[in-house]
């Protein structure tokens, strides 16, 4: 090349300026060029233009993309109109890709394409995608299978990204794969993903360690994360919190999350607005919630409609859980109900726990299942109730099991309630215990209240309360009966009556049926009732 350059051949020239700029040499690349632009070489020009550009110098890459334009070379066009586009003039940019995209430049085409669609005009973008897409341009095909899947035309979107796939686009396979993941087709979805995160495809490794997270591997999930990360992928950095904070490393979790937050992912400002509230962190909760629901984050605005609850404002609690059902977000519409039940409004109630349950939440069929056996309705209680526990739902359980018991059918309402109570549900447990109670088994019952009680069950201390009475222990029965009042049972106040009555305390009694009937008991009332009396004769 040296001795062809010395002879004046320009595109030796251009070589020689293309090894020094690999080797580092950029002075002696720059040099090379200039040598083969005098002499007219357009790809001179355009390789100056780009050291212009790298270096700051827009004017000076201007200049000689200009040059290498008025000699006819489509690929100046195209950068002088990335340069328009940049500086914001996209009549000048147009202008310049229009020229590249008649002389058969493909990245023209597909960067006309996507001007036409940033400007909503879909067809004139399609167009042009197609006519790039002649010329085996990648980017246009994948940019076409978006157009499709946004279309709603699936096999349409996967052609398209087959084709760009074939030419080695990583975003056209990361997208193969997502439509995979999303028919159902998991180890399809996985070939795709594979062969993108061969080619450093960052999303598509963060997507691999869901697969690999949902499929218990945490091992393989840590991984992709791992990888995607040092990529700089956000979502990611997201799961490797995930991963902390279900080994209960927190402050792990925490940082993971903070790092994702700071680069704009609302599921890990919302994962950080839970921490602090499970840390009783309610203001730091609100903060974080409030950042993710600024970019509709569902969750968030259902975490905030919890605060908002728990603080005693179901007005705004309301608010945030109808800006949450707007995308569809189960649980706030099962929230939605439940504020509307508490309301007294049962149709309205109805109306939010079916809207959940078309979304398969399960704590909405159960709720559902409530409210059909309030309203004497057993056939639909049995089968809202049936849905919920194919999908885990224990408090559904505990429900079968009250049917089979009214029902008669103790032996099925056993069965029904140890299946909720291995799932830890407090009801259940109190139920066995009454159950062991009725046919003798005493022991057995006080197992089922000690367990239930331990996770504040009230009836069930009530009704220890009333097997240490009924052995002889006075002390064993005020203290269950006390534990239990304080959580607001009014039976169990009544009891404490009973027993200060009993004892000669006429004062303490009168307090506790007192307590008792504010809370409507009868029998609290009839007693104090019969004192009045007695008094006034």
């Amino acid at each position: 090349w040296k001795k062809a350059a010395k002879l004046g051949n320009p595109d030796a020239m251009f070589n020689l300026g293309l090894l020094a700029e690999e080797a580092g040499a950029l002075g002696a690349a720059r040099a090379w060029w200039k040598k083969a632009a005098k002499l007219g070489d357009p790809d001179a020009m355009i390789s100056l233009g780009g050291l212009a550009e790298e270096s700051g110098d827009l004017g000076a890459a201007r200049a000689w993309w200009e040059q290498a334009a008025k000699l006819g070379n489509p690929g100046a066009m195209f950068n002088l109109g990335m340069l328009a586009e940049d500086a914001g003039d996209l009549k000048g940019a147009r202008v310049w890709l229009e020229q590249a995209a008649t002389l058969g430049h493909p990245d023209a085409m597909t960067r006309l394409g996507l001007l036409a669609e940033e400007a909503g005009d879909l067809d004139a973008a399609r167009a042009w995608y197609e006519q790039a897409a002649t010329l085996d341009e990648p980017d246009a095909m994948f940019f076409l299978g978006l157009l499709a899947e946004d279309a709603g035309d699936l096999d349409g979107a996967r052609v398209w990204y087959e084709r760009a796939a074939t030419l080695d686009e990583p975003d056209a396979m990361n997208s193969l794969g997502w439509l995979a993941q999303e028919a159902g087709d998991l180890e399809g979805a996985r070939v795709w993903l594979e062969q993108a995160a061969t080619l450093d495809h960052p999303d598509a490794m963060n997507s691999l360690g869901w697969l690999a997270q949902e499929a218990g591997d945490v091992g393989a999930a840590r991984v992709w994360w791992e990888k995607a990360t040092k990529l700089g992928n956000p979502q990611a950095m997201t799961g490797l919190g995930v991963l902390a904070q279900e080994a209960g490393d927190l402050e792990d979790a925490r940082d993971w999350y903070e790092q994702a937050a700071n680069l704009g992912v609302p599921v890990a400002m919302n994962n950080l607005g839970w921490l602090a509230q499970e840390a009783g962190d309610l203001d730091g909760a609100r903060v974080w919630y409030e950042q993710a629901a600024t970019l509709d984050q569902p969750d968030a605005m259902t975490g905030l409609g919890v605060l908002a609850q728990e603080a005693g404002d179901p007005d705004a609690a309301r608010a945030w859980y109808e800006q949450a059902a707007t995308f569809d977000h189960p649980t706030a519409m099962n929230n939605l109900g439940w504020l509307a039940q508490e309301a007294g409004d049962l149709e309205g109630a109805r109306v939010w726990l079916e809207q959940a349950a078309t979304l398969d939440h399960p704590s909405a069929m159960n709720n559902l299942g409530w409210l059909a056996q309030e309203a004497g309705d057993v056939g639909a209680a049995r089968v809202w109730w049936e849905k919920a526990t194919k999908l885990g739902n224990p408090q559904a359980m505990t429900g079968l099991g009250v049917l089979a018991q009214e029902a008669g059918d103790l032996e099925g309402a056993r069965d029904w309630y140890e299946q909720a109570a291995n799932l830890g549900v407090p009801v259940a447990m109190n139920n066995l215990g009454w159950l062991a109670q009725e046919a003798g088994d005493l022991d057995g019952a006080r197992v089922w209240y000690e367990q239930a009680a331990t996770l504040d069950q009230p009836d069930a201390m009530n009704s220890l309360g009333l097997l240490a009475y009924e052995a002889g222990d006075l002390e064993g029965a005020r203290d269950w009966y006390e534990q239990a009042a304080n959580l607001g049972v009014p039976v169990a106040m009544n009891n404490l009556g009973m027993l200060a009555e009993d004892a000669g305390d006429l004062d303490g009694a009168r307090v506790w049926y007192e307590q008792a009937a504010t809370l409507d008991y009868p029998k609290a009332m009839t007693i104090l009732g019969m004192r009045v009396h007695k008094k006034g004769g």
